[in-house]
């Protein structure tokens, strides 16, 4: 690392305030934790004087005179003086002597004055071949070409060499994890370099300066820069081609470092406002139970009957929550949570009964027989269920073991469970007043909504359906309603069978019938949900890692990782509306990551230790 390189100091939010050293590169580094300070400012270092000063290059062609410019010795005789000529008439032994020794004066033209091309592209490889370690390099090289782009008064745009035609800015840390997520399983071909060649000269204008990075660069790029890894890993080996006579030796990191960087992680890992611990122990056997607004958590305790309830901190928030016990009666053990407002309630089982705690309306009934209602006691997982009301009836709606679903109409003159449907694959609330599910009829998915409505006349749960498509070996379902509009149907993900590789349906918002994409994951790994991004495009999976370590998001144009804990994670819940997900991990710790801000909301702290 840079020895010179003097202490950040901390600002609010675990931000740093940049030293001397990387101010030049504020703009790209603004924000960045202070940890990672000395780590750019070794590799930012060290590569800068290898890229050399920067050229601008014209518009091409042949330069256009704009008038005259004065005189020279030098020229085409078409330009010649005439008094020159008059010379060559009266005395051409004279003339011959004067063109001899280079004494003939010629008008010299002032050529029209040309710009320099306003681009500097730089093409990166983003397959196997430049995974991992390499990346690093990349990141650096970026944020140089970004400043050398604005110092010439130029912009800088990036591309990944796979995917031809798709150029981007980099204007913040943002931008870095743009180019970290653009990762791919495909090897550079020269199928990859003619596409960019293709694209680039029917660009308006001609990039000034073209960099291939990472691969070797095709005749058409002005500069190449080629990066190795050391034999030991300890180190990369960056040269710039051709000539591969300018190269610098880059010692990397220590491995956390690291894996944050790699994993896109620029600032602060925990917020430090955020850090609690909260006396209590929590249960690792269930999984947290986020609320539909995505502003409480729910965890079960281990040592009582009961939950502890935590306000998630927004981003801005400085004071941390609170945790908030509640308790229900001993020998009660949860079946199912479901949040009613800012309340978290839950049916409980035992000594065969069912209990509707902190529900509206709630009140026990005999547990239902097995045939009517297949619910386990004791599962590692709750049952899904969703809680509804439209001003006039309230309804608790359960999906059982045995994928039926039926709801109580929450009455103490109605005990009865009123089935809805069969074979059905899984259910997501979208929004106050209603929720989606889909169920498999005659070979054939079907997307359910049911509303909780309310017209002049009275009070109704009204039921729509949409055919999503073939039905083969589908046996789990998972859904994001659209960000922009809640009347608008989900993008969701159906599971082709169980196995060691999970396979993945994908169907686009209001796009149905028919999947748009198919997504197989890695051996081991987990889907927790389904995440559409801002322009509610082709959805991608929020995945849980084999090593149990990493929170990954997986769509078309590859895999990321936007989350990783020290410690393995044990259970782990993701709320597509609210875009957060909350682990539980083996050190009982509760994370709770927002997909939003790509930053850590909360990390309490439940082993049972209170803060001082």
């Amino acid at each position: 690392m840079s020895p010179g390189l003097p202490a950040a100091s901390p600002t609010a939010g675990g931000e740093a305030e940049l030293p001397a050293a990387l101010r030049p590169w504020a703009p790209w580094l603004q924000g960045l934790d202070a940890e990672l300070l000395p780590v750019f400012a070794d590799l930012l270092g060290r590569l800068e004087p290898l890229l050399g000063a920067c050229r601008g290059y014209g518009t091409g062609g042949e330069q256009e005179p704009d008038g005259v410019a004065g005189l020279q010795r030098r020229g085409a005789y078409e330009r010649l003086l005439h008094s020159e000529w008059m010379l060559a008439q009266e005395l051409p032994d004279e003339f011959l002597r004067r063109a001899a020794t280079g004494e003939h004066l010629f008008l010299a033209r002032q050529p029209r004055r040309q710009r320099a091309s306003r681009w500097i592209v730089a093409l990166f490889d983003a397959g196997p071949l430049q995974l991992g370690a390499p990346r690093l390099a990349h990141l650096a090289l970026a944020i140089l070409l970004a400043r050398r782009a604005r110092e010439a008064g130029a912009e800088f745009r990036w591309g990944v060499l796979q995917q031809p035609g798709e150029l981007r800015g980099l204007d913040d840390l943002a931008g870095l994890r743009a180019l970290l997520g653009a990762r791919t399983l495909d090897i550079c071909t020269p199928r990859h370099w003619q596409a960019w060649r293709e694209c680039l000269a029917a660009a308006p204008q001609v990039p000034g300066e073209c960099w291939g990075i990472g691969s070797t660069p095709d005749d058409f790029c002005s500069h190449g820069v080629s990066i190795d890894e050391s034999l030991d890993g300890k180190a990369l080996q960056v040269r710039l081609v051709p000539g591969r006579q300018a190269e610098a030796r880059l010692a990397l990191p220590a491995g956390e470092l690291a894996r944050r960087l790699l994993g896109g992680h620029f600032q602060a890992a925990v917020r430090r406002d955020a850090i609690r611990r909260s006396g209590w122990r929590v249960s690792l056997s269930l999984p947290p139970m986020i609320s539909p607004s995505a502003n409480q958590v729910s965890v079960v305790l281990l040592d009582e009957p009961g939950v502890l309830n935590i306000r998630i901190p927004s981003a801005g928030q400085r004071k941390p929550s609170t945790p908030r016990r509640q308790l229900w009666s001993a020998g009660l053990e949860p079946l199912a949570m479901a949040f009613t407002g800012k309340t978290a309630g839950a049916l409980l089982a035992g000594g065969g009964k069912l209990a509707f705690w902190k529900l509206p309306g709630h009140y026990d009934l005999p547990l239902p027989p097995r045939e009517i209602l297949q619910a386990p006691v004791g599962t590692a997982n709750l049952l899904p269920c969703e809680f509804l009301h439209n001003g006039g009836e309230c309804r608790l709606y359960l999906l059982d073991a045995a994928g039926r679903l039926g709801y109580w109409r929450m009455r103490h003159d109605d005990p009865r469970l009123y089935r809805v449907a069969e074979k059905v694959l899984g259910l997501q609330r979208a929004g106050e007043h209603q929720f989606f599910y889909l169920l498999e009829r005659s070979g054939q998915l079907w997307l359910q909504r049911v509303l909780a409505a309310r017209n002049v006349h009275q009070a109704v749960f009204e039921e729509q359906n949409w055919l999503v498509g073939d039905a083969e070996k589908a046996d789990l379902a998972l859904f994001c309603p659209s960000a922009r509009r809640s009347n608008m149907l989900p993008a969701c993900a159906v599971r082709q069978g169980r196995g060691g590789r999970e396979t993945w349906r994908l169907y686009k918002v209001q796009a149905l019938p028919g999947a748009c994409a198919s997504l197989e994951l890695p051996p081991g790994a987990r889907a927790l949900g389904v995440l559409l991004d801002a322009d509610d495009d082709i959805p991608q999976l929020v995945v849980l890692s084999a090593d149990r370590r990493h929170l990954q998001l997986h769509g078309q144009k590859g895999a990321r990782t936007f989350c990783s804990s020290p410690a393995r994670i044990a259970r782990a819940s993701y709320s597509p509306l609210g875009r957060v997900v909350a682990v539980l991990t083996e050190m009982r710790e509760l994370l709770v990551y927002s997909l939003d801000d790509e930053a850590m909301l909360l990390n309490l702290q439940c082993n049972g230790v209170a803060d001082e």
